[in-house]
């Protein structure tokens, strides 16, 4: 019964994980289309190019919070198999 709530937990991590990489993944290509398609524009350069350094930056550390958040993850069923070795 715990186990299969743990991976049904566990599920739904990876998928929330997923969603919200995928949301913002495709956020940035996006204003990668705009800044592609106005490149020759008078503004392009003031009004999306910082928008886009900051969606890229937003990507960048979104990404490394999802590594961090499904590596902890790993690490602890990794220690709870490991603790659960030593006590049988």
């Amino acid at each position: 019964m715990l186990h299969s709530v743990l991976c049904r937990l566990q599920n739904s991590l990876y998928q929330a994980c997923y969603v919200i990489t995928l949301c913002q993944a495709l956020v940035l290509c996006v204003y990668c289309t705009l800044v592609f398609g106005q490149r020759y524009h008078l503004f392009v350069w003031s009004v999306f190019s910082p928008k886009l350094l900051y969606e890229a930056c937003r990507t960048f550390l979104l990404s490394l919070f999802v590594i961090c958040v499904l590596f902890l993850e790993t690490f602890a069923l990794i220690r709870k198999g490991i603790d659960a070795e030593k006590s049988e």
